[in-house]
């Protein structure tokens, strides 16, 4: 009988510190998985102002050219290319637009006129006058105040996944953040060769 109650008391007692190591064991790792998920959220809000302080100065960069220029050189189209400094310029704004605010259920910054003149596939059809390029030197900069503010609000909640003509697949706004980064500097490195031939 002594056995017996003690054998009972035993099972009970390793039962209940069972029950209590797990108890402790799930807050641990629910912390653990807390403390994660915090690191994971601060690491990628980090890289976002990263990769937006990276745009911010590739975006200087045009428009330090755009300065630079006059309206003819920035309207000349060099022999063997297709467009000139100013298209590209516009371009870039219209195709960062399309791949961060339409992409995420937002509308653009900019008109449909706009967007049309100046989006993939299309090629500068005349001059674009003094008034215009002025226009476009102010959304070289606005666009990314505009997208930092909208970032930094939490407007950028649902993307639709996409995959860009050069084969890209962007499945979110972080992504196609980063493309874009990578899609202006190709359009730079191209302004840089017009650059040397106007």
């Amino acid at each position: 009988m002594n056995y017996f109650f003690c054998k009972n008391t035993v099972f009970c007692a390793l039962k209940y510190n069972n029950f209590i190591i797990l108890h402790l064991w799930n807050r641990i790792i629910s912390k653990i998985i807390l403390d994660c998920n915090a690191f994971l959220l601060i690491f990628n809000t980090l890289q976002m102002k990263i990769s937006l302080s990276i745009w911010e100065t590739n975006r200087n960069l045009f428009h330090n050219i755009a300065e630079q220029h006059t309206v003819n050189q920035l309207n000349t189209i060099p022999q063997g290319l297709s467009t000139n400094l100013i298209w590209n310029i516009a371009h870039v704004i219209v195709s960062q637009q399309k791949l961060i605010y339409t992409l995420s259920g937002l509308s653009m910054q900019i008109d449909t006129d706009f967007f049309e003149r100046y989006q993939n596939g299309s090629k500068p059809t005349g001059n674009t006058s003094e008034e215009e390029i002025l226009v476009i030197k102010n959304l070289l900069k606005s666009t990314v105040s505009k997208t930092r503010e909208d970032f930094e609000a939490g407007l950028f909640k649902n993307f639709q996944a996409y995959q860009t003509k050069t084969g890209f697949y962007l499945e979110s706004f972080e992504e196609a953040i980063a493309f874009n980064n990578y899609h202006e500097g190709i359009h730079l490195g191209m302004m840089l060769q017009i650059k040397k031939l106007i």
